[in-house]
């Protein structure tokens, strides 16, 4: 009895550590899947981090210091890498001198290779080409014939590339004749004096001027212009260049006067496309409808106020000016529909009537509202035309590569030059805008003029 009692003691007491050791053992596969997903979460983070951008740890400038933003990406930004060419010109082997080490000199054992892939110019030289240019004799015109030769101009010795490398170093790279002659004379050893220079880009001038006049016709007929003008030295003389600016098309001119004739003798007497420009009075007697540039007014406005010590009501004034005008700006994202853009288009300009209407006792602001009361139907005229801007920042960007030119160069130094200048400009910054590169295109363009001489 006494056995079988503490037989079934035992047994209970077994049955405890059995259970005991179910729970400890649950306890435990729960903490090994806790450490199995902890060591998942492990890895995921650490292949993300290797296959991350490395971060750079220095010191991140404040941009609201006086300390100078460092050049180039952010920190942390990811990189970028040259892309690979499509086109491998040419082949070449490396290979270890009588497979010697160039480590132990002992023969080594090859067993593969590696690619490489090196991107370089090829060294430049003068090409020197002899012609033989075959005569017939026809007689029905009784005379003789030849082919013609497109490869230079008719009684020129250099070639039509070096004629356009030249013309692309002066007027897109912006180098004086001077360092023109430099750079042909130590990449090509060619000597070319710098009246050479000169008159070579006078005939490509020359040979531009026929495109020259096709692109003034197809300004004549574009839907717009973004018209401005700067000052420029001809000879130790104040003349003026000129610059209209369209959908893929660029024209510049040169002259002596800042009237409205040059405006009216390149857009044409009945132009009925709309001319975006500054508030300048030559503009006003153009036909059709006209945009002023609304940027222009703000800078205005802005630096009037600034020099405003005392108290007057130009701040009002150049508030509710603003207001109106932003207005517009914003609207004019915003609405598709032309019929309401016209409608607004009344109601801004009677807003405007309103500000003219008022009396100001600021002078500039009386100043200003005579202006607004000369150009009020000029102001959102890009409500009426979609395809338009409210600023005149276009022509200022195709005036901004000769003003650098000009700051370079001092202008001209003759009428001619001048006019070569704006002939090779306009075709050449005609091509930017339609994304055409100038030596291909001009290349082909003198190629098949100069076919045509036969």
């Amino acid at each position: 009895m006494n056995t079988l009692e503490e037989a079934k003691a035992l047994i209970v007491e077994l049955q405890k550590e059995v259970d005991t050791l179910k729970k400890q053992l649950e306890k435990q596969t729960k903490e090994l899947e806790r450490l199995r997903d902890e060591n998942k979460n492990f890895k995921a983070i650490l292949e993300e981090r290797v296959s991350a951008p490395r971060v750079s740890f220095k010191r991140t400038i404040n941009r609201d210091s006086d300390e100078k933003k460092r050049p180039g990406r952010p920190e942390g930004h990811e990189g970028a890498s040259r892309p690979m060419p499509e086109k491998i010109d040419e082949i070449k082997d490396v290979k270890l001198e009588q497979n010697l080490c160039p480590e132990c000199g002992h023969r080594a054992k090859q067993f593969g290779f590696r690619k490489r892939i090196i991107e370089d110019v090829i060294p430049a030289r003068v090409n020197v080409t002899e012609i033989h240019v075959h005569q017939y004799y026809c007689r029905h015109c009784d005379k003789i014939v030849e082919a013609p030769v497109t490869d230079a101009f008719p009684n020129c010795r250099l070639g039509l590339n070096t004629y356009l490398l030249i013309t692309f170093l002066k007027k897109n790279g912006r180098l004086t004749c001077n360092r023109i002659t430099e750079t042909l004379k130590t990449i090509y050893n060619l000597d070319i004096s710098e009246g050479e220079i000169t008159m070579m880009l006078e005939r490509v001038a020359l040979e531009f001027k026929d495109e020259y006049i096709n692109l003034i016709k197809e300004l004549q007929a574009s839907p717009y212009s973004y018209t401005d003008e700067t000052g420029w030295n001809v000879d130790g003389k104040n003349y003026y260049l000129w610059g209209f600016i369209s959908k893929g098309l660029a024209i510049y001119h040169i002259d002596k006067t800042r009237s409205q004739k040059v405006a009216k003798r390149f857009l044409g007497e009945d132009y009925r496309g709309v001319v975006i420009s500054d508030f300048y009075c030559g503009y006003t007697g153009l036909s059709g409808p006209k945009q002023k540039c609304l940027v222009h007014l703000f800078r205005e406005l802005k630096e009037t106020a600034e020099k405003k010590i005392m108290k007057t009501d130009f701040r009002k004034f150049k508030k509710e000016l603003e207001d109106i005008i932003h207005e517009a700006i914003d609207f004019a994202g915003e609405e598709d529909d032309t019929v309401e853009r016209a409608r607004m288009k009344y109601l801004f300009e009677e807003r405007i009537q309103k500000i003219i209407e008022r009396k100001w006792e600021d002078q500039d602001a009386c100043r200003l509202v005579k202006r607004l009361k000369s150009h009020k139907d000029t102001l959102f005229t890009f409500l009426i035309y979609p395809n338009i801007k409210y600023h005149n920042n276009d022509a200022e960007r195709g005036l901004r590569s000769n003003v650098v030119i000009r700051k370079i160069s001092y202008g001209n130094k003759s009428e001619i030059g001048a006019q070569s200048h704006s002939i090779i400009m306009s075709v050449m910054e005609t091509c930017n805008l339609r994304d055409q590169n100038f030596l291909d295109w001009s290349h082909e363009y003198l190629e098949e003029k100069l076919g045509k001489l036969a």
